[in-house]
């Protein structure tokens, strides 16, 4: 054997492990980009989910307001469609619906016991999509799937009053709405 059939030989070795590389490199590329297209249509719909405070009115009597107004962006309905308002010690408060459908934005009123000290009273919301996957919004803006053995579920809480029985507001017929529909043109 002589020297050029020697390198030639070590030259088509290392195209061949080059090409090799090439190759996995473009698999795994497209391994990755399936995964992620993958992943956002998991998630379409629930990303379309959202929660926010609509309007504040302190001057109400006898106690102050806040609406929350949840929306379902998506062309398909959600279920078991809850949120929770954590006013610090004026308490926790918890709103339940069944169902939103398609394109819904529902108002909630959540009646304080005293106006808040802070400004942003943002939902954490929980509710379920088309597909029976459980998600979470966090009050800020952070979406995620609960995972199949995760439980999370939202509880009032009196806050620095102790008992729910001894709080002004949480056990009042008027907050315990669930929510009106809003149309917004």
């Amino acid at each position: 054997m002589s020297w050029v059939d020697i390198t030639t030989a070590i030259g088509t070795a290392a195209a061949a492990v080059v090409a090799l590389g090439l190759g996995l490199r473009a698999e795994w590329r497209a391994f990755r980009a399936e995964q992620r297209e993958r992943a956002a249509g998991h998630s379409a719909q629930a990303s379309q989910v959202a929660g926010w405070t609509s309007s504040f009115h302190f001057e109400a009597d006898p106690y102050p307001e806040i609406n929350i107004r949840v929306r379902n962006g998506s062309e398909m309905p959600i279920y078991v469609v809850s949120l929770q308002v954590v006013a610090g010690v004026k308490g926790t408060f918890v709103r339940y619906v069944d169902a939103m459908g398609p394109s819904e934005i529902r108002e909630f009123k959540i009646i304080l016991p005293s106006t808040p000290r802070g400004n942003v009273l943002a939902p954490d919301l929980l509710f379920t999509d088309i597909s029976g996957r459980r998600w979470l919004r966090s009050s800020n803006g952070e979406l995620r799937e609960i995972g199949e053995r995760e439980i999370i579920w939202f509880k009032e809480d009196p806050g620095s009053f102790l008992e729910i029985e001894k709080h002004p507001t949480l056990n009042i017929p008027e907050n315990r709405d669930k929510g009106k529909i809003v149309i917004e043109i």
